[in-house]
């Protein structure tokens, strides 16, 4: 039910809306940026591994083993690549971090989300140094632990939409669900609790769609 009601939304809230709104200024500034385009090969990074797990589902008959291999080809490359794009943002990401000094804001769920956040990009920064062989160790370990300090980092932002009273409103429903499906993408692939990956996958792609809509809301409409 879950899925069919993310079907029906993005449908008429989000796709409708944008197709009638798109123009080449708009596709154009929506490519250069270098986030819309990771959540766009994200997306892409999803449907395959939501047509992977679906084919394991059916035992092996869903898919034929050239479409099987060309779809882990696919997936696995843009998984390279957007590891190594990340690993630059995200640095400069941590040294904003790091170097917070805002006032008022480091207390109680904002303080723990801030260093959860740290800990979350640290330890995707080392995964990504252990997959190049830069760096000794398992990368799905130190993976394993960044999910950790990414499912913390949502729940201290369910927290604080609760705390400030925002679910009575459309914005903070949506708000909800939004922190509610990275929490579960989180507690997977920390392995706090593991889910079916079909569903995984499909969370994945609600996930990277709806980022994308953000950054195409943001395009819409911008002129030099």
């Amino acid at each position: 039910y879950m899925g069919h009601f993310l079907s029906v939304y993005f449908f008429f809230e989000i796709y409708i809306p944008a197709l009638r709104m798109a123009d080449a200024w708009t596709v154009t500034s929506y490519l250069a940026k270098a986030e819309a385009r990771d959540k766009t090969a994200r997306t892409v990074q999803f449907v395959c591994t939501t047509l992977l797990a679906a084919h394991t589902k059916q035992r092996g008959e869903l898919l034929t083993p050239a479409t099987v291999r060309q779809l882990e080809t696919i997936r696995s490359q843009i998984r390279a690549a957007r590891g190594t794009a990340q690993w630059l943002r995200q640095s400069g990401s941590l040294k904003n971090l790091l170097g917070y000094s805002g006032p008022r804001e480091l207390y109680g769920p904002t303080a723990i989300r801030h260093l959860a956040m740290i800990g979350y990009i640290s330890f995707q920064n080392v995964t990504w140094l252990r997959n190049v062989k830069i760096l000794a160790g398992d990368p799905k370990a130190s993976t394993k632990l960044a999910f950790k300090f990414f499912t913390i980092a949502w729940l201290m932002d369910l927290l604080l939409l609760i705390v400030r009273g925002r679910l009575g409103t459309r914005s903070g429903c949506i708000s909800l669900l939004r922190i509610l499906m990275r929490i579960y993408e989180g507690l997977h692939n920390s392995f706090w609790r593991r889910s079916d990956e079909l569903a995984i996958a499909v969370n994945g792609i609600f996930v990277s769609l709806w980022q994308c809509h953000d950054f195409w809301t943001a395009s819409r409409g911008r002129r030099c």
